[in-house]
């Protein structure tokens, strides 16, 4: 009797109190939908800022090797243009050249086989002509061969010694940009410059034979001299593209013309 009496009691107080807080169960629910949207959004912000560390570190991670390799094509590039005007600077001081332009006999044939089959490593369409000290062509490996006659170009190789670097833009069948290089050729005797050996360098030549993979569609390439682009492939330009701007250092007279390449990534992380 005395259980059942105690049952009765408290549901009479369970239902006094629904009937006094009629409210009581949807606190419940407010409360734990609470809870669930508070767990909800933390795991979102959780989520959130791992989403973003990881994005900054994939980026990070793209840049840096996309800067390495770029800096590595950098100095392949430069190392390849101070072994090409290496090559130039030793053959102007090869004796057989001074003795083809001091020679007055009039019999060269010697020099022309030597500098029509001179050819630099990987640079198969290079231009040479041995000037004397007016400009004139003595030999060279184009036909009919040309005069170099430009006042800058003389006083810098015949008059002061130095050697001598410029762009050229052909057109026509030597549609293209051409370096030109030019270095005194020095008699032993006098110590003076009796004429320069020229020679005329493809730029595009040049680029295919050291970045073969430059210039694909995930990146563009371009070379410069000061602002003027000399060479482009693939390349956009503007905002957007992750974008490397890297100078080449040379040795003179090329160092002149302020040479850099860029190279920008096409790439989406997505």
């Amino acid at each position: 009797m005395t259980g059942r009496s105690d049952g009765k009691t408290w549901g009479v107080i369970r239902d006094a109190l629904s009937a006094r807080f009629p409210f009581r169960g949807d606190i419940y629910r407010w409360f734990a939908a609470s809870m669930t949207m508070y767990a909800v959004c933390v795991i979102l912000l959780i989520g959130a800022i791992s989403y973003a560390s990881v994005d900054l570190l994939i980026r990070k991670n793209l840049r840096l090797s996309m800067e390495s390799s770029a800096r590595a094509q950098a100095v392949r590039l430069s190392a390849s243009l101070d072994s090409l005007q290496e090559s130039l600077s030793h053959l102007s001081s090869n004796s057989l050249l001074i003795n083809a332009i001091i020679d007055t006999s009039g019999n060269r044939s010697y020099i022309d086989s030597f500098v029509k089959s001179y050819r630099p490593p990987a640079h198969d369409s290079i231009r040479l002509t041995l000037c004397d000290f007016q400009g004139n062509p003595i030999t060279s490996n184009l036909r009919p061969p040309i005069p170099y006659k430009t006042p800058e170009l003389l006083r810098q190789t015949v008059e002061k010694g130095l050697p001598f670097s410029t762009v050229l833009l052909r057109e026509g069948v030597d549609n293209g940009v051409w370096l030109l290089l030019a270095y005194p050729v020095v008699w032993n005797m006098t110590g003076r410059a009796e004429g320069f050996l020229v020679s005329e360098v493809p730029v595009e030549e040049m680029i295919d034979a050291k970045l073969i993979s430059i210039g694909n569609n995930d990146t563009g390439f371009r070379i410069k001299s000061g602002r003027r682009v000399l060479f482009s492939r693939n390349f956009v330009g503007g905002p957007g593209p992750l974008l490397f701007d890297i100078p080449l250092p040379t040795t003179a007279p090329m160092k002149a013309l302020g040479l850099s390449m860029q190279i920008e990534d096409h790439r989406r992380i997505s």
